[in-house]
């Protein structure tokens, strides 16, 4: 076998292991690998909020001064409705491609990824697979407990109502 035999197959082998790895790259819900260990239904509070509080706040937090890219994730608003320089959101209920955040969370481009490799921070595989349930499931925010509606809960029956 000739070398040139020999480099037009490494290079199809190649190829053919860049095409395998960039379709696994490419699947936007990861989370099935996680089943087990992931909830059933993701909680915005639980769950999504301790996430971004320690990842993403300190550039798109509560801190009005240290707001970069003009992107609140702490808020709804911000999250879900506010329209980016790139024309998308930061995250799209039900659609994790369409996502912009989430997008920049599994980036391998260090230019685009969030959070910056400058910060020393990263989201763990398990963080990601979250984040996509999360917005699978319609990437519902909810208000701090403290701000929720009270509830009144049922009163218990009791046998003898004479005596209460």
């Amino acid at each position: 076998m000739t070398f040139d035999i020999c480099m037009e197959r490494v290079k199809l082998w190649l190829g053919l292991v860049i095409i395998v790895l960039m379709a696994c790259a490419c699947n936007g819900s990861t989370y099935e690998e996680y089943a087990e260990a992931m909830p059933e239904k993701v909680d915005f509070n639980h769950h999504i909020k301790p996430i971004l509080s320690d990842k993403c706040y300190a550039c798109h937090g509560p801190d009005k001064n240290a707001v970069k890219a003009n992107l609140r994730l702490d808020i709804h608003e911000g999250a879900l409705k506010k329209v980016l320089e790139s024309g998308g959101y930061a995250f799209v209920a039900g659609n994790v491609s369409k996502s912009g955040a989430y997008q920049r969370m599994i980036s391998e481009d260090p230019e685009f990824r969030m959070p910056p490799p400058e910060f020393n921070l990263s989201l763990t595989a398990y963080e990601i697979a979250l984040m996509a349930k999360w917005i699978d499931q319609g990437a519902e925010y909810k208000a701090h407990w403290s701000y929720a509606d009270l509830k009144m809960p049922e009163l218990p029956s009791v046998k003898n109502s004479d005596w209460v």
